[in-house]
């Protein structure tokens, strides 16, 4: 986290151009000086977009991008083209719970203030630009160049200004780098002491013999279908495999826009209630980024190593599909304008069933 965004910075390479019509004469880096140029801000493009953030889904966030096109000179808005643009970023964000009419009014009034704010900036005064990477910023600047009225975006080149001096582009990050070391390195090291040895193992370490790899044999029991365990991998697959087509089309990875969710089946209230009703179902195999997937399949498969055999395939299966529509129900029940993904709803259920099952098999045993 710490090391990926300073080596970014500190291996950019500053390239120095005239003007920006240089800009297809050189290899392509990260950071430019122009010595001459004009923005024109009277033809810009605007993107708006709109995510739920939080553990509970309990922020929701705006983002307004604006673009503006960068010519050499102010003659040049005659052409019907840009090579490159300039962009900048407003941003509010509020409680999710609030009802529909008051985040329309917050919503309304921060677009006025975020307007007024932009004609009132100067963008013609900065010491260097930093081209825009592919993150959801930069898709959100993108879809900005898109929306240009008067300009093409066959060259959608985004740049933030930077009014700073060059040599001070990273800050303080190099003693964030290394104290995330130093406190992973001491983690690790209270880790390793912790343990205490394995004297089978140490044995048959002073006679040299190989130890028997079963990691991969481990591995392959959660992925293989067999009596039992059919069920579960299979549910696996099909969250994994429709997370693998959503990066592929170009949604992300780490997280998602709650406009592409809705696009691909997530549950919103709105649209669920207005006849929608197979969102209650679809959005139980999406999730929001790769981290909500792995944590909801590393318990998926913890519950369904005990439970499906218990139950029976069909049983399982059932229970699984009738307890995630169940949760997607209590979903827009209590947070009727929130875009809702995941199996949570679904595994909870399971762990709900495996509880039941616990207690009552104790309870047994008690009698």
């Amino acid at each position: 986290m710490f090391v990926q965004p300073y080596m970014v910075k500190a291996t950019g390479k500053l390239t120095q151009l005239e003007n920006i019509n240089q800009i297809t004469n050189h290899q392509s880096t990260k950071y430019y000086t122009l010595n001459s140029y004009f923005i024109d801000k009277n033809n810009i493009g605007i993107q708006t977009t709109y995510k739920v953030i939080g553990k509970h889904n309990e922020n929701l966030v705006m983002n307004i991008y604006v673009v503006m096109p960068i010519f050499e000179s102010k003659k040049d808005t005659m052409n019907s083209s840009c090579l490159a643009w300039l962009g900048t970023n407003f941003r509010l964000q509020i409680s999710n719970d609030l009802d529909q009419n008051e985040k329309e009014k917050q919503f309304t009034e921060f677009y006025y203030n975020s307007m007024m704010k932009f004609r009132n900036m100067d963008f013609n005064n900065f010491v260097y630009l930093d081209r825009v990477g592919n993150t959801d910023e930069g898709d959100g600047f993108k879809q900005a160049v898109i929306k240009s009225n008067k300009y093409n975006a066959n060259f959608s080149q985004v740049f933030l200004s930077v009014n700073e001096p060059f040599s001070e582009r990273n800050g303080n990050d190099l003693k964030w780098v290394l104290g995330g070391f130093g406190l992973s390195a001491i983690f690790w090291f209270f880790l390793s002491i912790i343990p205490e040895i394995d004297e089978k193992e140490f044995k048959r370490f002073e006679k040299g013999k190989p130890a028997k790899d079963t990691d991969l044999e481990e591995f392959l029991k959660f992925c293989v279908l067999r009596e039992g365990f059919f069920i579960t991998p299979i549910i696996i697959y099909i969250n994994i495999a429709v997370f693998i087509v959503m990066v592929f089309a170009g949604l992300g990875f780490f997280s998602f826009d709650g406009a592409d969710l809705v696009k691909w089946g997530a549950n919103f209230g709105p649209l669920t209630t207005g006849g929608q009703w197979w969102r209650l179902l679809t959005n139980t195999f999406m999730h929001g980024g790769i981290m909500h997937l792995f944590a909801n399949m590393i318990g998926f498969i913890f519950v369904g190593i005990f439970l499906e055999p218990l139950l029976g395939k069909t049983r399982f299966l059932i229970i699984y599909l009738v307890t995630g529509i169940l949760a997607s129900c209590g979903s827009i029940w209590w947070h009727e304008a929130t875009v809702s993904v995941g199996a949570s709803g679904a595994i909870f259920g399971l762990y709900g069933w495996w509880c039941m099952a616990v207690l009552t098999l104790w309870s047994d045993l008690s009698n």
